[in-house]
């Protein structure tokens, strides 16, 4: 993928599933997180793996799969915080699931104004835990 032909954005949402692994060794793709380390991020499962292989996790405390603390720890964290939703910084990192859509909120609400990722949550029905 070329990202420097993509438009700037505003904030990043980082699925995580079975390619996160894999994807999160191209050197373009952490080359492009690690320039945009500073925009509001939402990382769920194991998306949070590109950010770590991004190096935009060092220093931070992380939430994420229970599965995934150890992997977590060698990006040189401040603290695992396994099956948890953490925020740290502009940087969501979620479990899967469910919790995939408070980070979509967390950036929603850090580039359109918490009003509207508040109203957007209620349409949905969405009550974060």
């Amino acid at each position: 993928m070329l990202y420097a032909a993509l438009p700037e954005p505003a904030g990043l949402l980082l699925p995580g599933g079975p390619g996160a692994a894999r994807v999160s060794r191209d050197p373009l793709l952490r080359a492009f997180l690690a320039g945009h380390a500073a925009l509001p991020t939402g990382a769920s499962g194991s998306g949070a793996l590109l950010c770590g292989e991004a190096g935009t996790l060092t220093g931070r405390v992380v939430g994420g799969p229970a599965d995934l603390s150890d992997t977590l720890w060698g990006f040189g964290v401040a603290g695992v915080q396994a099956g948890q939703v953490v925020t740290d910084g502009p940087l969501m990192t979620t479990p899967a699931g469910l919790p995939a859509l408070q980070a979509a909120l967390h950036v929603a609400a850090r580039v359109w104004g918490e009003e509207a990722a508040a109203q957007a949550a209620d349409q949905i029905g969405y009550r974060p835990l």
